[in-house]
């Protein structure tokens, strides 16, 4: 609800500003968690796996300037907004009243119909749209980057309460395979030894689920990683030790946020 929200804008049109507000804002926090239960291999036994589901979440707002002008003024840059998240994905930002959890950012497109603005016997301007991020946790707005060098352990944290997907870039010294690893989690990427991390280039990896890849410069070049020996990184929440194992020279660069649910 608003108590929730001190600010929050979408594809970066301010949602809350003079004149213009968010009556209410729900399922913002919280997720929704499917359970399935998936046959095993050999005994038939099942195991029941827990999924997050995409965050939806509704925005009802009321544009109350103090002119009929002002006001269809104020909706004709939300429409713009909420016209480009019906085409593709943009970013929705908000800030919680929560103490210590920073200014939060998730892509979001526009979930079906939304309510065009009505008028109000008061003179506001009323709307409702319903917005579909496929990534139920909100990021933090805030990105730090760790680096370091081919056998040395290091740490990153996330002060968040959900894991996220950073984005990793191997530089080759020499040239080859590497293995960049997520001790906590017991995960890892591997670059094939042939083709793999071009000497003196870089190789960088997305890991997030709905766009993994791994590229050189634009070009993507998904050949290179190890599919069958990967078990794509995340950052869980807390301090996570790494380290990246290559030949002499290798260096990694990651890009993290704090993740929330």
């Amino acid at each position: 609800m608003t108590n929730l929200v001190s600010s929050a804008s979408l594809d970066g049109v301010e949602l809350i500003a003079t004149g213009r507000g968010i009556v209410a804002a729900d399922n913002l926090l919280g997720a929704t968690i499917r359970g399935d239960y998936v046959p095993l291999a050999a005994d038939g036994a099942r195991e029941l796996v827990k999924r997050y589901e995409p965050r939806e979440f509704t925005v009802s707002g009321l544009i109350t300037a103090r002119s009929a002008a002002d006001r269809w003024a104020a909706w004709t840059a939300i429409s713009q907004a909420v016209d480009a998240a019906a085409r593709r994905s943009v970013k929705f930002r908000w800030q919680p009243t929560a103490p210590g959890i920073p200014l939060l950012q998730a892509d979001v497109r526009l979930a079906g119909e939304f309510t065009a603005p009505l008028e109000t016997a008061a003179g506001g301007l009323a709307y409702e749209l319903v917005l579909r991020a496929e990534a139920p946790m909100w990021e933090s707005v805030t990105e730090s980057t760790t680096e370091a060098v081919t056998g040395q352990q290091f740490q990153i944290a996330n002060n968040g309460g959900a894991a996220t997907w950073p984005v990793i870039t191997i530089a080759g010294g020499v040239g080859g395979g590497a293995t960049i690893r997520n001790l906590t989690s017991g995960e890892q990427i591997v670059v094939n030894d042939a083709g793999g991390v071009p000497a003196g280039g870089n190789y960088q990896l997305f890991t997030k689920p709905w766009n993994r890849r791994g590229r050189i410069g634009t070009a993507n070049a998904p050949a290179r990683i190890n599919w069958a020996a990967t078990i794509w990184t995340r950052l869980l929440p807390g301090v996570n030790q790494w380290r990246l194992d290559g030949p002499s020279g290798s260096s990694v660069s990651i890009r993290h946020r704090d993740g929330w649910l």
